[in-house]
């Protein structure tokens, strides 16, 4: 199944994580550059709306344009944000129409641009050149230092053991592309978001990370399995998600307030 088809149908599970998405585009949102204000967004995998509703908040004046291809997560969006112009498209398809990023001041992701497939996420980048770019990208806690709770050791010691290999080379292509941005023109800004989570049971562990997409992302085809031998644990869990939140910014900042 691919991503648009899983996430319209996970849209009203997906819905109900509006907590969790609102906390990580607000941290995005707060790494943006001091009295930076948009007058075009243009955000990237808006979902049922979570994270358009912290932009819409933020920044009341802008022109907000939404995408999110898959229907049933669009039609919820428009509920949740009416003031947003909503596209129930991908982003390649939005940009075969509208062949330029150009006049957005903003280009927003959180949680969604790992989604990209490579065409895509090379257009984003090089068509973004003159606007600021905000990214909250996965990353695995493997290497922080921190000490990983339950529910990411069961979910680590499961990859070990099935090793699924679709999603063997999205981790290996996400850390690609973290690379290449940063490495990319422009001020770049990064930070870690961490939040962690605790869960009465594995079954309540397992649809968390089913309707969020991790499972999808880490498993594939496999999902269901993993689905079904987390359910099996009747154990508290910890789970930790950890988001690398990356901003680019032109070499000239647009739309500077007086107090900046």
């Amino acid at each position: 199944m691919n991503p648009v088809e899983f996430f319209d149908g996970v849209a009203s599970p997906y819905d109900c994580q509006r907590a969790f998405y609102r906390a990580l585009a607000s941290a995005l949102a707060d790494e943006l550059p001091p009295g930076f204000r948009p007058s075009r967004i243009l955000e990237v995998g808006s979902g049922t709306g979570h994270s358009t509703s912290v932009l819409a908040e933020r920044f009341p004046g802008a022109a907000l344009t939404a995408l999110e291809p898959a229907p049933t997560m669009a039609a919820l969006g428009r509920k949740n944000v009416p003031t947003a112009e909503w596209h129930p498209s991908e982003l390649g398809s939005y940009l075969a129409k509208d062949s330029s990023l150009g006049g957005f001041d903003l280009v927003f992701s959180s949680a969604a641009a790992h989604w990209l497939d490579d065409q895509e996420w090379q257009r984003l980048l090089e068509e973004s050149r003159e606007s600021v770019l905000a990214l909250a990208l996965p990353v695995s806690d493997l290497q922080s230092g921190l000490p990983l709770p339950a529910g990411n050791e069961l979910v680590l010691r499961l990859l070990r053991h099935m090793r699924p290999r679709p999603g063997w080379r999205a981790a290996a292509r996400r850390r690609a592309r973290t690379r290449n941005l940063a490495a990319s023109p422009g001020c770049l800004r990064t930070a870690m978001w961490r939040n962690v989570e605790t869960w009465q049971n594995g079954r309540d562990l397992a649809e968390t990370l089913h309707c969020r997409g991790a499972l999808l992302a880490l498993f594939g085809e496999d999902s269901a399995r993993v689905f079904e031998e987390l359910s099996s644990q009747t154990q508290v869990f910890e789970f930790a998600w950890s988001f690398l939140l990356m901003v680019r910014t032109p070499a000239l900042p647009l739309h500077q307030s007086s107090e900046s």
